[in-house]
């Protein structure tokens, strides 16, 4: 939040309801920033506020903000993709419910993004993620993946190469439409397929979680 002229400090307050009744945590803050320790149940809105303190006392409460949890599922790995050839791991999902929507991410430590095409299949459904990003003859050469793959990006996957490792990261549309998914089951067996595409370069399957919104019933 923004700082506070002649304010010392800052009281926070996570709560359950925007009354401010039930209480989660309580804490004295120095700086206008805060990190949470409080465990919050998947797909649970929670409201805070802070009011500024200084040597004269309790000042100002700040508007009522919130967010909304959202369930994480996550496949972690250390699984090597061969080179130029193609590796499938599957994430099996026991939680229930329709899918309203869904972003995905998904983690490699190839040295070669611009190699790889990555696809994430379920109940017969397959949806493109990446297809060996970044511009040029060779794609994208700089080592590493860290990318949240989210259709409401402004950034589509395939323009994405950092100099820096890793060199595709942030939050990206994928290639196909995740809202693909919508209206199925969220249950079952997740298949990500991955592929190495050119010689040389290799790396590992990190990890890829699954980041499902709910139909509410």
């Amino acid at each position: 939040w923004d700082a506070v002229a002649e304010a010392t400090g800052y009281i926070f307050e996570l709560a359950t309801d925007m009354a401010f009744v039930n209480i989660l945590e309580t804490a004295n803050v120095a700086t206008n920033t805060y990190t949470s320790g409080v465990a919050i149940p998947s797909t649970t809105t929670v409201y805070w506020r802070v009011t500024t303190t200084n040597a004269c006392g309790v000042g100002t409460v700040s508007e009522t903000f919130s967010f909304t949890t959202s369930t994480e599922i996550c496949f972690t790995t250390v699984t090597p993709i061969p080179d130029d050839s193609e590796i499938q791991v599957t994430l099996p999902v026991a939680d229930m419910g329709t899918i309203a929507s869904l972003t995905v991410s998904f983690q490699s430590g190839h040295t070669w993004p611009g190699d790889l095409i990555v696809d994430l299949s379920h109940l017969k459904t397959s949806v493109n993620l990446m297809n060996r990003v970044g511009t040029g003859g060779f794609g994208c050469g700089t080592d590493g993946v860290d990318v949240v793959f989210d259709d409401t990006s402004n950034t589509p996957i395939d323009t994405v190469c950092n100099g820096t490792s890793p060199g595709v990261s942030g939050t990206a549309a994928p290639e196909g439409l995740l809202s693909t998914f919508a209206g199925l089951e969220l249950a079952g067996d997740w298949v990500l397929t991955v592929s190495d595409n050119a010689g040389l370069d290799t790396g590992n399957i990190e990890q890829f979680c699954l980041i499902p919104v709910l139909e509410v019933e």
